[in-house]
């Protein structure tokens, strides 16, 4: 069946000498994989760059049910972006963010909800010129909330100790060794309350940023026994280093 949707890059695979196997999330059908053939031929409608990790496209494609990859037809930016390729931070963001997501969303699961926001967070992302440093800790935990394993916002005098094993915050007696330190269990706090709007709000030195990030991923892992660890990870503590 021939559709047309809206559709985010997450990943590409290079596949024998001109094609590709690419993983995108469609608005219509959730994550689907596909075969792209001729990637590197000159008269090429799907020219290679067109599969930057979180791209925005446009596509129209053949759906087969169970089909374990799917063929597209055409393939457009849909917009093409201003600023995420060509700024040094956003590209190592958007490319932490692909392998991530990646990782987390499941082939074929369809949630229109999550696509929304991945798309429209994407766009806004795009034309914020400044105060963008702490985007990818927001859109981690927002991504949280869709999967299903949100933090708990319990923070007070009392329990002030983050637990990635219990998704919530502690007594500091009851706290395990790989738990958050106290301060960043405040600093996190205050994330846990912020949207991309006021996101600066939560001041964060390069150390504070790097710990944290570090955090989250660990619980992702203890919550998605599956989650692989992410390769992009050292190139994204490279760019905020300082």
């Amino acid at each position: 069946m021939l559709y047309k949707s809206r559709a985010i890059v997450l990943h590409s695979l290079r596949y024998g000498d001109t094609s590709l196997i690419v993983h995108l999330i469609t608005e219509k059908y959730g994550r689907q994989a596909f075969m792209v053939k001729g990637v590197r031929s000159k008269k090429t409608a799907f020219p290679q760059n067109l599969f930057f990790p979180l791209n925005l496209l446009q596509i129209e494609a053949y759906y087969r049910p169970n089909a374990s990859l799917q063929r597209l037809k055409e393939a457009t930016h849909y917009p093409a972006y201003a600023t995420v390729h060509s700024n040094p931070v956003k590209s190592s963001v958007a490319l932490f963010l692909a392998e991530t997501l990646y990782r987390i969303v499941q082939v074929e699961h369809h949630n229109a909800e999550l696509f929304d926001f991945i798309y429209d967070t994407l766009l806004s992302y795009d034309q914020m010129e400044s105060g963008y440093h702490n985007f990818h800790l927001i859109f981690l935990i927002h991504l949280l909330k869709y999967e299903g394993f949100l933090p708990t916002m319990n923070y007070s005098a009392e329990n002030k100790v983050f637990s990635i094993h219990a998704g919530r915050f502690l007594p500091p007696d009851k706290a395990r060794l790989d738990d958050m330190d106290e301060i960043s269990s405040q600093k996190f706090a205050q994330l846990l309350q912020c949207n991309f709007s006021n996101m600066n709000h939560v001041p964060l030195n390069a150390n504070e940023r790097m710990y944290l990030l570090n955090k989250i991923i660990e619980y992702l892992q203890v919550h998605l026994h599956q989650f692989a660890p992410i390769k992009s990870l050292p190139v994204l503590h490279e760019v905020f280093k300082f």
